[in-house]
């Protein structure tokens, strides 16, 4: 079974959009999840766990058949670490929860003097403490050892590995060798945590597969996409897609960084 769930009227209003701004070349439209397949595959197919806001998961197959799922409503994505990171440091206060070295960094990076300012601030005067703060603060402190920090961390690492086993079960695939890959800012700039996590428990479901940490923007998928639509399927043509890449840095915008040529070269 392959099935596509999309918004049914993103791609005719895409075409639309792209028509008129005179771009008449052949055209593949799909969801950015499959990009992390084909960029972080050896062999651009697989499955891919994406987690940034929100989390994208997604499946290629080696006939090309595609699946995907994930939202910003699915656990597992940058909201759903940052709730549970200030629940942690309300409850090390009222006694419910250990302590943790969430609380000093949290009220350092806020400005309070105790956490019971912090909450009355919170709740009263309607100040938000953004998601990014608190992530970096989490991911530093799981980074530390923190075991308060690494708990909530591994609990995230355990679901994002559910939805690759979820895509293992459905197709069969829980006893071959296949590409897991997992990208997107939750894994590629919070350290070793949530990423070993992940791992761990995908290879309980899938022993044999081979859980990868992607090195390449999504954009590179679409590259390689590209390539493939055109039939240019050989693995020396994506070697050398690769090695332009690191050569010339002409991601590194699509990685938020300026391109700067070798010397930034990922």
């Amino acid at each position: 079974m392959s099935v596509t769930i999309l918004v049914v009227d993103d791609e005719p209003r895409l075409r639309a959009a792209l028509v008129r701004a005179g771009l008449t070349c052949e055209l593949t439209l799909e969801n950015d999840a499959f990009l992390t397949v084909r960029a972080g595959a050896p062999e651009g197919h697989g499955i891919g766990v994406t987690a940034g806001t929100g989390i994208c998961v997604a499946i290629v197959r080696p006939d090309g058949q595609k699946y995907f799922y994930g939202a910003f409503t699915d656990l597992g994505g940058g909201i759903d670490t940052a709730t549970p990171a200030f629940q942690a440091v309300v409850r090390a206060e009222d006694g419910r929860g250990r302590a943790t070295a969430l609380t000093e960094a949290l009220l350092a990076a806020t400005g309070h003097t105790s956490t019971r300012d912090l909450v009355y601030d919170v709740h009263r005067r309607g100040n938000h403490v953004s998601h990014t703060v608190l992530n970096r603060l989490l991911f530093a402190a799981a980074e530390e050892g923190d075991p308060v920090a690494v708990e909530i961390v591994t609990r995230f690492g355990a679901e994002l590995a559910h939805a690759a086993a979820s895509l293992l079960r459905r197709y069969g695939l829980a006893e071959q060798e296949i590409a897991v890959v997992a990208a997107g800012s939750r894994f590629a700039k919070t350290g070793p945590v949530l990423f070993e996590a992940f791992r761990r428990d995908v290879l309980a479901v899938s022993p044999r597969a081979r859980v990868i940490l992607s090195e390449q923007p999504p954009v590179v998928g679409a590259v390689r996409g590209a390539l493939e639509a055109r039939g240019r399927t050989a693995p020396e043509t994506w070697a050398e897609v690769l090695r332009s890449a690191a050569r010339t840095g002409w991601f590194r915008e699509d990685m938020g960084a300026p391109s700067g040529g070798e010397a930034d070269a990922v």
